[in-house]
């Protein structure tokens, strides 16, 4: 007996699922004993992935844990000389903090801003970007002279 695939069926043309392009960051611990992320702050922009590479620079073995916004950490301690890596999927722009837990004090953020998609829009120099027009709204706009 066939299994009954009818209800999962799209009418009309196939549709393509467009892969979203992930955004690679980098995290290091300071070298030696001093207790940082470096940098402490990094921003992204990104609509989709993001994976983070965390290398231990240090002399000391570290972690790294997402304490708001997103559940991920690394693997295990992260010993010096060794990189852990996270796939991230953040749900929305804003703020993520991360800490070692190993180390209080040792903390960072993961800043994601939104992208803005320079394949649809015109840069105007000091303005929020806008929509291109298609070439029927430009023949539109010659037309009655705007």
């Amino acid at each position: 007996m066939a299994p009954l695939l009818a209800g999962c069926l799209a009418a009309g043309p196939a549709a393509t699922a467009t892969p979203q392009a992930v955004v690679s960051v980098t995290i290091t611990s300071a070298p030696g004993e001093t207790l940082a992320f470096e940098p402490a702050e990094t921003t992204v922009q990104a609509a989709g992935p993001v994976a983070m590479t965390f290398r231990n620079d240090s002399s000391l073995p570290h972690n790294l844990v997402f304490t708001a916004g997103l559940i991920a950490a690394t693997r295990t301690v992260v010993e010096p000389g060794t990189t852990d890596q996270l796939l991230l999927v953040p749900p929305a722009p804003g703020a993520y903090p991360f800490v070692c837990t190993i180390h209080d004090g040792m903390a960072g953020t993961l800043i994601v801003r939104e992208t803005v998609s320079s394949e649809n829009t015109v840069a105007v120099p000091g303005a929020w970007p806008v929509p291109a027009r298609n070439a029927a709204q430009s023949m539109a706009a010659a037309f009655l002279g705007e």
